[in-house]
């Protein structure tokens, strides 16, 4: 009997902090290396850039760099001046890349100006399956969610401070989880400040900012509905086993989150 091949797929994290000038557009200077794709190959669904300072008007620049060592720029990202403040958010983009490196192929960063920027790839690592019985792709999602209530005051977007876990991956019988909803409700009257989201468990690394969201001022009362938002409110997030969602709270107001989740594997 012919086999057939599977195509399985692993979630994955990439991250790198950038931080030196350089205004190279040909693979020179210095450079962030992001993620490298695996044996048979790593898919990159989205980009997070996420700036640690104020930033001056520049230039982000990616790269692939090949196991031969040649290098190509593959495109650039304009970032505009913003300065941040306890209600002001850092400079922030998603980039939705849906780009596939090639085994040992590494995408690499440099910015334009000498502001610090976390760039954090959401990533899946592509591995295949031979069998004499079709599988046909069979997934199997188990749902699970998960939650966290954040009220102490922390400024800190290092990943320092006040950290509330507020979904933590799969266990490793399962190729990854994915976050379909991520909602932030308030338990009371809230000041302007800001809510931020860190991604965890990436080696070697402290928990790493990827997301702020502005809170309004809003009054809540037995008329008035408290503050509320939903993040992830259309497609979703996935992160890998053994890394986590952690939040935290500008002011010392409470907030729920809740998230919707699955996690996955083939069967």
């Amino acid at each position: 009997m012919a086999s057939s091949v599977e195509y399985l797929y692993t979630a994955k994290l990439g991250m790198t902090t950038i931080s030196t000038a350089n205004p190279n557009l040909n693979g020179t200077g210095a450079l962030g290396s992001v993620i490298t794709g695996s044996s048979n190959g790593t898919y990159i669904k989205s980009l997070f850039i996420k700036a640690q300072t104020d930033t001056a008007h520049g230039m982000l620049r990616f790269f692939v760099l090949r196991p031969s060592g040649s290098i190509s720029l593959l495109f650039e990202t304009t970032i505009p001046a913003t300065r941040r403040s306890g209600r002001d958010l850092s400079y922030s983009n998603i980039i939705h890349l849906n780009y596939t490196l090639e085994s040992g192929e590494t995408l690499q960063v440099s910015t334009e100006r000498a502001n610090t920027f976390n760039i954090i790839a959401e990533a899946f690592d592509i591995s295949l399956s031979t069998t004499t019985t079709f599988i046909g792709n069979s997934v199997e999602y188990i749902a699970r969610s998960g939650s966290g209530t954040i009220n102490t005051a922390n400024p800190n977007i290092d990943g320092t401070g006040a950290l509330r876990e507020v979904y933590t991956g799969a266990s490793s019988s399962f190729n990854g989880s994915l976050i379909s909803s991520l909602t932030i409700k308030a338990q009371q009257t809230v000041n302007s400040g800001i809510v931020r989201l860190f991604f965890s468990g990436m080696a070697g690394s402290p928990p790493v900012l990827f997301y702020e969201l502005f809170i309004p001022p809003k009054v809540q009362n037995a008329t008035s509905q408290s503050f509320s938002f939903q993040i992830l409110a259309q497609g979703g997030l996935c992160i890998p086993t053994g890394s986590s969602i952690l939040a935290s709270t500008e002011r010392a107001d409470t907030f729920d989150l809740v998230a919707e989740g699955s996690d996955w594997r083939n069967v």
